[in-house]
């Protein structure tokens, strides 16, 4: 019981986070429309500092801040939606493989520590194949979780990066457009 409590606690403090974050990027999103030099300063980033704040973002599996929840602010600075949403898919890419690249470097230690579990991935993998690539697309298009946990597994199982790509990419591209297009229309109604 203790252990449930404990778990409804994490997804509510989570969830606290995200909407301080989401209200706090709204609410700045606004202050900067009333500042032209601030404007400016975040438009100075471009669509290279969204492709770096994504990454960024993207990597932190511990508290998933998306990088989506700024786009009223990279859209205040004068940024287009469809770059942003471009630039936010490219970040978000970056950091699957850099998890890509974390699962392929401890496989060898992994295999050692958890042969159990391992021994159930392969299983896996070997007899569902052929919904890999269906299921990539889909977790990262509508999963609210870090691709990270799934496409870490996937590296340690040896599934090439070439397979991944363009259904990580895809599935990216839905994700982010759809809270991208979610973040830029509850900032118009607001303000």
């Amino acid at each position: 019981m203790a252990h449930q409590k404990k778990q409804v606690f994490s997804v509510l403090a989570l969830m606290t986070v995200l909407v301080v974050v989401a209200g706090g990027a709204l609410f700045s999103a606004e202050y900067l429309l009333r500042h032209p030099d601030l404007q400016a300063q975040v438009a100075s980033l471009g669509y290279v500092g969204v492709v770096v704040i994504a990454t960024i973002a993207g990597l932190n599996v511990l508290l998933p801040i998306p990088a989506v929840a700024f786009t009223p602010i990279f859209t205040a600075a004068g940024l287009s939606l469809v770059g942003i949403i471009l630039a936010l898919t490219i970040g978000t890419l970056l950091a699957d493989f850099i998890g890509y690249v974390f699962g392929r470097i401890s496989r060898d230690t992994l295999v050692h520590k958890y042969p159990k579990f391992i021994a159930r991935l392969e299983h896996m993998h070997k007899h569902h194949r052929k919904w890999l690539i269906p299921i990539i697309f889909l977790y990262a298009a509508f999963i609210p979780v870090p691709n990270e946990a799934l496409i870490i597994p996937l590296a340690l199982l040896g599934v090439s990066w070439r397979t991944m790509m363009f259904p990580l990419f895809l599935g990216n591209l839905v994700n982010q457009a759809i809270y991208a297009y979610g973040m830029h229309t509850a900032f118009r109604l607001l303000f």
